[in-house]
């Protein structure tokens, strides 16, 4: 005999996505149950992870809240994926040690099974998720996530860790779709579907979309790099021009922060021209591509300066 688990219900609000008020009910079972936008629907996932949805007939669970902290443990997948189901914009998760591997790809895994939930910040102690398909859209943490999935890639190329690269490339190409969709919507129509994206005008919608052009070409770039430790001194120091490119964005308007690091790099181009004149067949190509990236980090930095 199959011992049952007590059901747990949460809640979720009808939202209009498409023809349907919620990516996995059908416009006919909204029809048949009078399901209308923002009224409640609670929840819950059976063992088999199949989703068991009732209508507000029952009052069995709390509002959804924005924005939720939950302490790390073995078997949080499934919370997570719980409070994006029901309609939580943002989840932090934090944990007193470090997340180990496996439990990482399994919250990984359960958040790239929901197509409008996505992580904007992993750190080794943190994990940030929100839920694109709820509220705003928070084009300045998925710029962010786009520039901390690049810099990431410096690390999996010089530890040749070819599964952490496969998943930052494809993160990367995720938050550089969603931030050219509605940098493109937003300058060819000035209008953005569902109030997304409310910190947009026209200047950042094209500043925003020019920095993602560039770090997309600089995650290809270094995707595609064959990595040679002959070239590691010049590497890290491309690397740690780009974290300060990365710093650069998060700290806005320290002009102090700006001029010191601008002082530092600025020998750092006749250098590489030096050391690519030096080398010899794919060791040259190399230099000659982390000198593309400083280029690209150039180019960023001047779109940085006048940011609003």
């Amino acid at each position: 005999m199959v011992e049952q688990n007590e059901e747990r219900y949460f809640t979720r609000k009808a939202q209009s996505i498409g023809k349907s008020l919620l990516i996995s009910l059908p416009k006919k079972w909204t029809k048949l149950f009078n399901i209308k936008e923002k009224q409640k629907l609670h929840i819950s996932i059976d063992t088999d992870y199949s989703l068991r949805i009732v209508p507000d007939a029952l009052n069995l669970s709390e509002e959804p809240s924005d924005e939720v902290k939950v302490d790390f443990y073995p078997e949080v997948g499934k919370e997570v994926l719980e409070k994006c189901l029901s309609g939580t914009k943002k989840i932090r998760l934090i944990s007193e040690k470090p997340i180990d591997k496996e439990h990482l790809d399994q919250i990984r895994y359960f958040i790239g099974k929901l197509p409008t939930t996505m992580i904007t910040t992993e750190k080794p102690q943190e994990i940030i998720i929100h839920n694109l398909g709820v509220k705003d859209v928070p084009s300045e943490e998925i710029l962010r996530g786009l520039f901390s999935k690049t810099l990431d890639l410096f690390e999996n190329i010089r530890e040749n860790d070819s599964k952490e690269k496969d998943y930052n490339i494809g993160e990367i190409n995720i938050y550089y779709m969603l931030l050219i969709q509605y940098a493109r919507t937003y300058l060819t129509t000035g209008y953005l579907n569902q109030k997304d994206f409310k910190d947009f005008n026209a200047k950042k919608a094209s500043d925003y979309r020019e920095i993602s052009n560039a770090l997309r070409d600089i995650s290809y770039i270094l995707y595609d790099m064959d990595f040679h430790k002959e070239g590691l001194a010049f590497f890290n120091k491309i690397e740690e021009y780009f974290r300060e490119t990365y710093d650069s964005f998060r700290y806005k308007g320290d002009d102090r922060e700006k001029k010191a690091y601008r002082l530092y790099f600025k020998n750092l181009w006749d250098e590489g021209t030096l050391l690519k004149n030096r080398a010899e067949g794919e060791l040259k190509f190399m230099i000659k591509e982390l000198l593309r990236i400083f280029h690209k980090c150039s180019d960023i930095l001047s779109i940085i300066s006048i940011l609003d």
